[in-house]
């Protein structure tokens, strides 16, 4: 818990310093929203994924973004996996992840603004996910939505996303990972420009 506490206020830093400057960079998009959804069945077993991501972005204009995104996540997956036995339960697993993205919007001035998105990045997790795997792992996701009143200080996020959780080959005979549906529900704190 004081790693996540630690992680939140260094992003807070960096949110405060990048607001603060007059650059391209200046973070001037801001998101928060859930997502939750299963992973297929593999060979490892399914699981249940939730995530509050936390976004900071840049609209280099109004229609396309670029930013960062923190993410406490919780994986219930099963015990046990690969040499690692611990019976047929499931448990819950604490992670966090960061990645960079980009998002397209598509439309005009419209109250209601389809788009496409992209991100990718790291997972630190406090047990092996899948389990008898790696506790660091990638997440790369893809998806599309709609935001409705993006223009406005307070719009809204509705989307499907797919995404995929493995660790890239660092354990090469061990890369099962997850490959996740998700629905995503949220909120914009700072309006597209128009």
């Amino acid at each position: 818990m004081k790693r996540l506490r630690f992680v939140v206020s260094a992003f807070a830093c960096f949110v405060a310093a990048a607001a603060a400057a007059d650059s391209p960079f200046t973070l001037n998009r801001m998101n928060v929203y859930a997502f939750g959804g299963k992973s297929m069945t593999g060979r490892i077993g399914q699981a249940d994924i939730e995530a509050v991501n936390f976004e900071l972005g840049h609209a280099m204009s109004h229609r396309t973004e670029y930013g960062v995104v923190i993410a406490p996540m919780n994986i219930r997956q099963a015990k046990s996996g690969y040499e690692e036995q611990f019976g047929d339960d499931y448990h819950n697993v604490r992670a966090i992840s960061t990645s960079l993205f980009i998002r397209r919007h598509f439309g005009g001035g419209s109250r209601v603004r389809p788009y496409l998105e992209l991100s990718s990045g790291p997972v630190w997790s406090e047990k092996r996910v899948p389990a008898g795997t790696s506790r660091f792992n990638f997440i790369s996701q893809g998806g599309f939505g709609v935001t409705i009143r993006p223009q406005e200080r307070y719009g809204f996020l509705l989307g499907w996303r797919f995404g995929h959780i493995s660790n890239g080959g660092i354990e090469p005979d061990k890369n099962p990972g997850y490959n996740t549906n998700a629905l995503v529900v949220g909120v914009q704190l700072r309006p597209m420009p128009k």
